[in-house]
């Protein structure tokens, strides 16, 4: 095992050997690689009444949160003064600082334009298409940045743009400027991102975005103290009765408190059945998430590594007394008058202190962070500085570097563990970081862990949905089915297992079983997406106007979301509803300028509407965007070949043709723009032939028929052009007019 697994394994469990300048304390018992329920301390307070659920319980506990500042009103007023105290606020838009400064970024990979004005963020990608929403919360101390929310009746979207604090300086949010595809002002906020920003919010069944009630302030008294009730209510009637004190607990427990949201580790997962409502201070977290690292760490620190890169110091492998409030206490009213926060340092290393006096000599002064931890920029966010918890005689500062080295579970640190369950959290954690950093190995191990879990134990839903996802991403639509399947039976009412077996079931042509699962997934949470699912699935069945019911239900959900317009664009013009067909693409390509389908149909319209210079513009833009696609480069040549021939400009649309017929492609409309070219080009006998062709593929096109009657004119066979005349004289009588 490596000195980072083992040293968190020795932080989290309280193993740790005690260094009191003697010997050592005798070895304790080993610890059992089962997770072990928690056994309540003293300072634990009763647990919730057993008809309370978890998520009704954390409702109840922040209404209740008021009563403590009745008797603590200094802890309450120093707590809400901490960066946790402002973890997540309520904004007030005219009073807020950074708003007084305008923000206008360009995405680097869109070019979409996102601009702030006095509180107002707007998302632009050219004339009238553009999104403007005003944000309800500000997430984030202000320590580092300000992010911000929008919200609607139940769910929460994270703005494009954020404040950094340290720059002074508006940039795009972490994530965004490396996304193509970003989601723009629709990037949902979910309960495990909110957690650590606010006390647990309730989630409407079957989803993890939409919650029972939006959240009333910052992370409270609850998260630390655990159910309060019992104890405020005794004060009352002049008893007492216990309450979680964080130090009060042994030290797993007690870090357990601060590793909810301290540590990140390389991933983290909950355990199946479990939800993040269902942890309270002085309970065994491990019992509700799985937190893995990487055998071998990697280089750089984020800003929730607190815990981990603490772990690998020596003074935490030596002391079991050092835990994160013994340097951080959140009550303290007034600082002291030195504010001198190494003081903890001299326990130790003072005078008379367990370890090796340690006289100041170095550029920190009397600071012994100054020194001994690091200070630099954070690997997960960018314009971030954070400290390093890494504490050392010197530190070494690198770049940030993951690696591919295999992932533990901190507190049951097998690297081959044969316990199922174990097995399929091991699975779930690596398709989690396979999908951040996409290192090959991590796929395979994936596959390799939830295979063999899901052997032992098959009623798992959580490991099927996970290895759906695993190979829908790596392009298996097999197996993704297979695994959607069996995740759907059983259990259907969750919103992301419907919504991944909705998407397998179209992908192998089976849409009226998809469409079952995909409105059971819009019944549960209607979202743009599903929508476009649903759309392509009715198309498929023929059911077209309810089709275009929901692409354009789609685009009106998120009005800039491309698939939906790219979907909406393809329906329509289907129709001939081309006026329609037309402004979803152009919607679609201005959200997403390099997204090639985009362009293609938009190609198509254009020359449907008889726009031949539009229609070779647009097939001109989607060649610069095919990237090594064969087959999408071919349709777009072919495109622009038709596109030319349009405009009557033969000669530089026949080579075109001719390349592409030589090298195999053999597209349905080839034989019409063929036929054409060698019309004008005088070859008679060769456009009759292509001609012929072309009408027994589109038999009601009247332009087909007119140039065919010519090519036979031409070489003599009067009676064959006369029924070919009489043909298209006969389709542009009957033909309607188009729709708009």
């Amino acid at each position: 095992m490596s000195r980072l697994a083992s040293s968190l394994l020795l932080l989290v469990l309280g193993t740790l050997p005690a260094c009191h300048g003697g010997s050592p304390e005798p070895p304790r018992a080993p610890v059992s690689t089962a997770p072990a329920a928690a056994s309540a301390p003293a300072s634990q307070a009763p647990t919730a009444p057993p008809t309370e659920s978890p998520q009704t319980r954390w409702a109840n506990l922040k209404a209740s949160e008021a009563a403590c500042a009745d008797c603590h009103p200094e802890q309450s007023d120093a707590w809400y003064a901490t960066k946790m105290g402002r973890s997540l606020l309520t904004l007030d838009a005219k009073t807020h600082a950074p708003f007084r400064r305008p923000a206008k970024r360009v995405h680097p990979l869109t070019g979409l334009e996102y601009t702030q004005t006095q509180g107002r963020f707007t998302e632009k990608a050219g004339p009238g298409l553009e999104v403007s929403r005003e944000p309800k919360y500000i997430i984030g101390s202000g320590n580092h940045a300000h992010s911000y929310l929008w919200a609607t009746e139940d769910q929460l979207f994270q703005m494009p743009v954020t404040w950094f604090t340290d720059r002074k300086a508006w940039d795009f949010s972490p994530g965004y400027e490396a996304m193509m595809d970003h989601p723009g002002f629709y990037r949902e906020v979910s309960v495990d991102c909110l957690n650590c920003h606010t006390d647990p919010v309730p989630t409407r069944a079957g989803t993890r975005s939409r919650f029972e009630a939006l959240p009333e302030g910052p992370i409270g008294c609850s998260r630390c103290h655990g159910d309060a009730r019992a104890h405020a209510e005794a004060r009352l009637n002049g008893k007492d009765a216990a309450v979680v004190v964080p130090t009060r607990l042994t030290p797993a427990r007690a870090a357990d408190v601060c590793a909810v949201c301290h540590f990140g580790g390389a991933t983290r997962v909950l355990r199946d059945g479990k939800q993040w409502t269902d942890f309270l201070p002085g309970d065994d977290l491990s019992n509700t998430a799985a937190i893995f690292v990487r055998q071998q760490a990697g280089e750089g620190y984020s800003t929730t590594d607190h815990f981990s890169r603490l772990g690998m110091s020596p003074c935490t492998q030596k002391t079991p007394t050092l835990t994160c409030a013994t340097c951080h206490a959140p009550h303290v009213a007034k600082p002291s008058a030195t504010n001198d926060r190494s003081e903890p340092c001299r326990v130790c290393h003072g005078e008379g202190g367990r370890a090796e006096a340690h006289p100041c000599k170095g550029p920190g002064g009397p600071d012994c962070a100054g020194c001994h931890m690091d200070t630099g920029p954070a690997r997960n966010i960018p314009h971030v500085t954070a400290v390093d918890h890494f504490i050392r005689t010197r530190p070494t500062p690198a770049p940030a570097l993951n690696n591919d080295s295999p992932l533990v579970w901190v507190t049951h640190p097998e690297p081959e563990p044969t316990d199922p369950d174990h097995q399929i959290l091991l699975g779930r954690a690596y398709v989690a970081v396979w999908r951040a950093d996409r290192q090959p190995k991590d796929a395979e191990r994936a596959e390799q862990w939830l295979t063999r879990g899901l052997r032992a134990l098959p009623k798992r839903t959580d490991g099927w949905v996970e290895l759906a996802t695993l190979r829908r991403l790596k392009g298996d639509a097999a197996g993704e089915a297979e695994a959607a399947e069996k995740a759907y039976a059983l259990d259907p009412a969750q919103r992301r297992v419907a919504t991944v077996v909705g998407a397998a079931r179209l992908a192998a042509g089976l849409p009226e079983e998809a469409l079952t699962a995909l409105d059971r997934a819009a019944a549960l949470s209607p979202r743009a997406e599903t929508e476009t699912l649903r759309a392509r699935a009715l198309q498929m069945l023929g059911r077209k106007g309810e089709a275009l019911e929901a692409a354009r239900k789609a685009t009106m959900l998120q009005p800039s979301y491309a698939e939906g317009f790219i979907a909406l664009g393809m329906l329509a013009n289907g129709e001939q509803r081309y006026d329609e067909a037309y402004a979803a693409l152009k919607a679609a390509t201005a959200w997403r300028p390099k997204d090639l389908r985009g362009w293609l149909h938009l190609g198509a319209v254009e020359a449907a509407r008889k726009h031949p210079k539009e229609s070779l513009a647009a097939f001109d833009t989607a060649l610069t965007v095919t990237g090594p696609d064969v087959k999408a480069r071919s349709l777009a040549v072919y495109g622009r070949a038709e596109a030319l021939v349009a405009l009557e400009k033969y000669s530089e649309a026949f080579p075109l043709l001719e390349d592409l017929f030589r090298s195999g492609v053999r597209l349905p409309g080839m034989p019409r723009a063929m036929g054409r070219v060698y019309l004008v080009q005088g070859n008679f006998v060769e456009a009759r032939g292509a001609l012929e062709a072309a009408v027994q593929i589109s038999p009601d096109d009247a332009d087909l028929w007119s140039w065919l009657a010519e090519a036979r004119q031409e070489l003599g066979m009067t009676a064959e052009a006369a029924a070919a005349k009489a043909k298209a004289t006969g389709l542009r009588a009957k033909a309607p007019p188009s729709s708009p």
